[in-house]
Order: structure tokens, then C-alpha cells, then sequence
């Protein structure tokens, strides 16, 4: 089944595949970063460019592991606050921003608000919250179609339903239950957006293979990863692309 892991070539159908597939990279060179609060340990297949594995180790346990991808991508955000997650380890960071912030002055406005997983928040010692920070920001694809171009993508829109521009972004992951009952902020959206390059990679671990596409969207510029389970038509450089991601950045 697709997921977060297979978005950058990391397959995964059992517990136990997980143990000796993600597991079996703590007995490779690993990048290490100690904080006050635990350890994180990146693999990464290339030092710029390429799928990451993050791993949070407190007190010598792995609490957490996080695939992301680290690509072309750069946006200037405005980050306000980092979001209270029920269950987080001390090395998570959910983070509420905004795109394309007014100034550095009033980052709490801009084009859009949005939630991200900071992928390692804790490795940054003069990080001021809030304040404005350039992102490598990666989605990973939950859904997905492919457009030839903008005429293909406006032809299948339905034209009884409210349609999403070529260039859009709803940050899904802050619209919460009806009635306003409380809830846990997501870092997911859904976007529309023009393909600006792309590439069929491969992991260097499993050997399996993945999609990149750099995608410009509405206020931003972003790194997609996705499952070939999901690509039914080619994706070409000038085509659009769309559907529902799970959103993680690291600073640039």
C-alpha cells in the first residue's frame, strides 16, 4: 500500500520488512545531530539532493522515524508557532506558517496559513518563533493526477463543482470538524500546481523507484515525491499537476 515511506522508494508491507529495511540503515554512516532534547540521525542517499530517512533517538530508543525528501525547492514562510501535538516526542515539530508573509515585520498574514512537519526543528539552535525562514518544503503525495498541460487540466474539471486553479492551495490539514470542536492541526493540503522539472529516480538502499517533480504552486515552490502506484499518465515538464500531500520541510 502507497504511504510516506514508498513516496521515496522505500516499499514497505509488514512490521517486520519495516525493521529490516528502515532498520538495517542504523547499521550504515548515518549523520548525527545531538540536541538537549535526543539525537537525530539522518540517511541520506545524496549530501544536496535526494530521499532522507531521519531516526529520533531519546535516551539510546528510537522514538521516531521520518522519511522526507530534500529537493530544489525554496520558500520564504512565515512560521508563527509550533503546534501542541498529543503523544509528540521531544524531537517532534508540527509548525503553523504562512506563505508568502507580508514582511518580516507581520509574517501572521500573507497568502495562505498552513501546517508542516518540521523535520528536525530541534537541530537549530537560533531559530526565532515566530519569524521568517526559508524552507525546503516536500509534499508527499496522497493522491494524484497528471496533466498534459493547463488546457488538459481545465477540460477535466467538472464544471458543475467550484474548480481549483492551475496554480492553488487549500491547507487542509487547519480545517477542522464542524461545530468547532477542538482539534490537532494536520500538515496536509491539497494543490493544483505547474511542473517545473521532473525525474524518475531510484533509492539507492532498495533500488526501488520513485517520481520528483518540482511544482509551482500558489505561494510557493515545492518538492513532490510520489509512489509509481500513482502515476497513470507521464508527467512532463509544463503539465499540471494535482491532488492531496502530506506537507514536511526542512531550513535551508
Amino acid at each position: 500500500m502507497p504511504n510516506h515511506f514508498s513516496a521515496i522508494g522505500f516499499k514497505i508491507n509488514s512490521e517486520e520488512e519495516f525493521d529490516s529495511v528502515i532498520g538495517g540503515l542504523l547499521k550504515t554512516d548515518l549523520d548525527q545531530c545531538v540536541t538537549p532534547q535526543g539525537i537525530y540521525l539522518r540517511w541520506r542517499q545524496d549530501e544536496n539532493f535526494g530521499p532522507e530517512i531521519w531516526f529520533q533517538v531519546v535516551n539510546d530508543n528510537v522514538v521516531g522515524v521520518d522519511p522526507f525528501f530534500r529537493g530544489k525547492s525554496e520558500t520564504v514562510v512565515g512560521i508563527t508557532d509550533k503546534i501542541e501535538i498529543p503523544g509528540a516526542t521531544p524531537l517532534d515539530a508540527l509548525m503553523h506558517a504562512w506563505a508568502e508573509p507580508e514582511s518580516a515585520e507581520k509574517i501572521d498574514s500573507g497568502t495562505y496559513p498552513f501546517a508542516f512537519d518540521m523535520i528536525s526543528l530541534q537541530a537549530y539552535e537560533n531559530v526565532a518563533i515566530p519569524g521568517l525562514e526559508k524552507l525546503s518544503l516536500c509534499a508527499m503525495a496522497q493522491e494524484v493526477d497528471i496533466y498534459e498541460n493547463e488546457q488538459a487540466y481545465n477540460e477535466a474539471q467538472d464544471p458543475e463543482t467550484p474548480s481549483l486553479a492551475p496554480e492553488s492551495f487549500i491547507p487542509t490539514g487547519l480545517f477542522g470538524p464542524e461545530g468547532g470542536a477542538q482539534f490537532t492541526p494536520r500538515p496536509e493540503a491539497v494543490f493544483a500546481g505547474r511542473i517545473l522539472e521532473t525525474k524518475l529516480m531510484k533509492n539507492a538502499h532498495t533500488g526501488q523507484e520513485f517520481h520528483w517533480v518540482l511544482v509551482k504552486t500558489l505561494g510557493a515552490t515545492v518538492d513532490v515525491v510520489i509512489d509509481p502506484v500513482y502515476v497513470k499518465k507521464p508527467i512532463k515538464v509544463g503539465g499540471i499537476i494535482a491532488g492531496s500531500f502530506y506537507l514536511c520541510g526542512d531550513f535551508r
